[in-house]
């Protein structure tokens, strides 16, 4: 193979020995490198490349307007090609419904990603003879004191969420085919700017989804909704329905 390719067998040796075609203390071959491997192995080139372009599932957001949203029967019926749910955070109303990873083992300390990252990387560990191989859906649910009391560092997190959980993912063997972030609409309205957070987390997510019970809201209703549930008192609904539709329209032509 070595010869092949035109590279040292140590070069080989270490690509072999790569966890995955993510990991970064692994070579990266070129691309004329690619193609006399390909050659070597009677492959087309974009073979050795499929599972490096694979893509991440959906990055979801679901904001929950009561406490009775059935948030794993909704997620089962509406997110496709999943074989196993884990569920992580502080929240854990879905436990036992599949893997929960507590990402907090340490206490109420600072919302620092790159620990979060460990810590779930070391609990789909723990779970990898459920996750190795099989399509993984993550359900995030953080409580109320962690949304509150780190939101800055929260909605600044979820812009690095969907690569993160997904190199996790990807670290456990197995396929991250969605990534879902509850949020319940009473939180939302408490933190120290809603209309600010909101917006962020909309920005933030590939999917806007709200719920009421077992009604699911979807796209721009979906973010409608959202935005006309942290209304500020007083202001008047149509007034700040059309506030709503300019701060969508925005995003959209951002």
């Amino acid at each position: 193979m070595a010869r092949a390719a035109g590279v040292s067998q140590p070069y080989v040796v270490a690509l072999e020995s790569s966890k995955s075609s993510r990991d970064p203390s692994g070579p990266c071959p070129t691309v004329d490198v690619l193609v006399n491997f390909a050659s070597a192995l009677q492959l087309h080139p974009s073979e050795l490349l499929r599972w490096s372009l694979r893509q991440a599932g959906p990055h979801v957001l679901l904001v929950t307007d009561d406490e009775g949203s059935d948030v794993v029967g909704i997620v089962g019926s509406h997110v496709e090609k999943v074989d196993v749910w884990v569920s992580a955070g502080t929240d854990t109303s879905y436990e036992g419904r599949g893997p929960h990873i507590d990402l907090h083992t340490t206490g109420q300390e600072p919302y620092q990603l790159d620990k979060i990252g460990a810590t779930l990387r070391s609990g789909l560990s723990e779970f990898s003879s459920e996750v190795k191989d099989r399509r993984v859906g993550l359900v995030f649910s953080e409580s109320d004191s962690v949304l509150l009391g780190s939101t800055d560092e929260v909605l600044e997190a979820e812009h690095h969420w969907q690569a993160m959980v997904s190199r996790s993912v990807w670290a456990a063997n197995a396929e991250p085919s969605a990534i879902v972030c509850v949020y319940n609409l009473d939180v939302v309205r408490r933190m120290h700017d809603p209309l600010a957070a909101s917006l962020d987390l909309i920005q933030s997510h590939d999917l806007i989804w709200t719920a009421k019970g077992h009604r699911l809201s979807r796209g721009r209703a979906a973010a409608m909704r959202l935005l006309q549930g942290v209304r500020p008192p007083g202001t008047r609904a149509d007034d700040w329905r059309h506030t709503c539709a300019q701060h969508l329209d925005d995003l959209t032509a951002a």
